[in-house]
């Protein structure tokens, strides 16, 4: 968390009093708790030892102490259908559906921060 905190306390440096909105992109395997089990095993780590979420939770915990504004796509894209829909096969990338989802709500979000 302190390289992000790090990150974030210079983007906020750089833009001053400019806008600055954080957006918490997740990975497909961050989306799907199924595939979020199977990827924490992969990594040889025990999936009950662990919350699913704590990840983007603890990110935008970190922007919020900074005073910066945040939001977390993870709920846009569990609502864009399968992550096989949503994401390419790297689990990574956005699909064209994930990317006009995501679109569509940022839009939304960014109206919400600055009318």
């Amino acid at each position: 968390l302190e390289r992000l905190r790090t990150a974030l306390q210079q983007v906020r440096g750089t833009v001053q009093e400019r806008p600055l909105l954080f957006v918490v992109l997740p990975s497909a395997w961050q989306v799907d708790e199924t595939k979020w089990r199977t990827r924490l095993r992969e990594l040889g780590f025990e999936p009950s030892a662990f919350e699913f979420g704590l990840a983007q939770r603890r990110w935008l915990e970190v922007a919020s102490e900074l005073g910066i504004a945040a939001v977390d796509a993870t709920p846009v894209l569990r609502a864009a259908g399968p992550t096989e829909v949503a994401f390419l096969a790297d689990g990574v990338h956005f699909s064209g559906t994930g990317n006009a989802a995501l679109a569509a709500w940022l839009a939304d979000e960014v109206r919400s921060f600055w009318p």
